[in-house]
């Protein structure tokens, strides 16, 4: 009997053991966050576009392109000084190239460190150094981006994305230095084999950038310089390169009427002995690029009400001797925090020596558009880098 009672004696508190639910444990306050931040977000741009071409022709389309559908995750690492994630982005393509086809803008991990991140997979290249505040990024993509040397030329995405590894470190909040290492294809939204996956191009880039907070009120918002080297393999000669600066200025820091200028250089050292005879030709030519704007803001309550923009670009073939240009006027009202309607108007002239591509077929163009940004974070954990607590704190991750 007394052996009986000391096995159930020894039997209980093992049952109660096993029975415990691990997730009503105590969590160990030193253990790393194992539970996700998850941003999902929306940047839609449409608009009705209507066209006068060079011969005279007229038309009219309702154009999405640009349009931006991205999901990206975060977590903690062991090493509390780590985070990592990955950013997963769909967008449509121009209109002048395979019109309302999905294309796959961004797939790659990363890991972010307050002083710096890498990034390995799919996403935007270094083709350009500040944004130009046209109403879609490829507007005016012959003055603001430059040349994809292994490009068809006929669509725009062949500039603006590519398989890319790049490692950004920020010695200080508002400092950085970038290398990277890119694959640019023949055409982006049909890559045609394995050749379209291998590292054929270099750069690097540095630069000042005001968190955009603080922007507003600021004279110098970003200053920037970079330069790109290819290898071409051409039967001429095996490498190419571009240089890059860039610089936006704020004019006027009145923080309700504001005007900031914004202008950026290029240079593309080309291949030798190019005929200007096919859109490719001209991603291959010896050519120097500038493109400007002038800005004026109106803020209610320090929130952006009305803005407009002046922005003008030029592109000159040296080797050929052509050259071309391109002026375009927009205007946006916010009709909520952000949803914005308004109106672009642009107007492009070229030598008629120059193949077109990129729509600079047409003469004037006007475009009608709502645009709209939308995101919410599930879990939220991190604050942004750019974000006015993290550079001025420097908590992150």
């Amino acid at each position: 009997m007394s052996c009986a009672v000391a096995a159930i004696v020894v039997a209980i508190p093992t049952v109660a053991v096993a029975q415990v639910d691990p997730a009503e444990a105590p969590r160990d306050p030193t253990a790393a966050d194992l539970e996700p931040e998850l941003a999902i977000g929306i940047r839609a741009v449409t608009s009705v576009n209507g066209v006068l071409m060079h011969n005279g022709d007229a038309t009219s389309a309702i154009d999405f392109s640009d349009t931006y559908v991205f999901l990206r995750p975060r977590i903690s690492m062991y090493e509390s000084d780590l985070r990592a994630g990955a950013l997963f982005g769909i967008t449509f393509p121009d209109v002048y190239d395979e019109p309302g086809t999905l294309f796959l803008a961004d797939a790659h991990a990363f890991l972010d460190h307050r002083y710096g991140t890498l990034r390995v997979g799919r996403g935007r290249l270094k083709s350009r150094l500040i944004p130009m505040p046209t109403l879609r990024d490829d507007d005016l993509i012959r003055y603001t981006d430059v040349s994809n040397p292994f490009s068809d030329g006929i669509g725009t995405a062949d500039l603006q994305y590519g398989n890319t590894v790049d490692l950004s470190l920020w010695p200080a909040p508002r400092w950085y230095v970038e290398v990277h290492a890119e694959n640019l294809a023949s055409s982006a939204l049909r890559p045609a084999d394995e050749r379209a996956f291998r590292i054929n191009s270099l750069g690097f880039d540095a630069g000042y950038r005001q968190i955009p907070a603080l922007a507003p009120l600021s004279a110098i918002r970003q200053l920037a310089i970079g330069t790109n080297l290819y290898r071409v393999d051409s039967a001429a000669q095996t490498w190419t390169a571009d240089m890059l600066a860039a610089a936006w200025l704020g004019l006027v820091l009145d923080p309700v009427h504001s005007v900031d200028l914004r202008v950026q250089g290029m240079y593309s050292f080309g291949t030798e002995d190019i005929m200007l005879d096919t859109p490719a030709a001209t991603q291959r030519a010896r050519a120097v690029a500038a493109v400007a704007s002038l800005g004026y803001t109106y803020r209610r309550r320090l929130m952006p009400a009305w803005r407009t923009n002046v922005i003008g670009g030029y592109r000159r073939y040296t080797e050929a001797a052509r050259d071309q240009w391109s002026i375009a006027a927009n205007a946006f009202h916010a009709i909520g925090a952000t949803v914005e309607v308004g109106l672009q108007y642009q107007f492009q002239r070229r030598d008629t020596a120059i193949p077109s591509s990129f729509g600079d077929d047409q003469e004037h163009s006007i475009k009608l558009a709502l645009t709209g940004s939308f995101e919410t974070v599930f879990g939220r954990l991190f604050d942004e880098r750019d974000s006015l607590l993290n550079t001025e704190g420097r908590y992150l991750p």
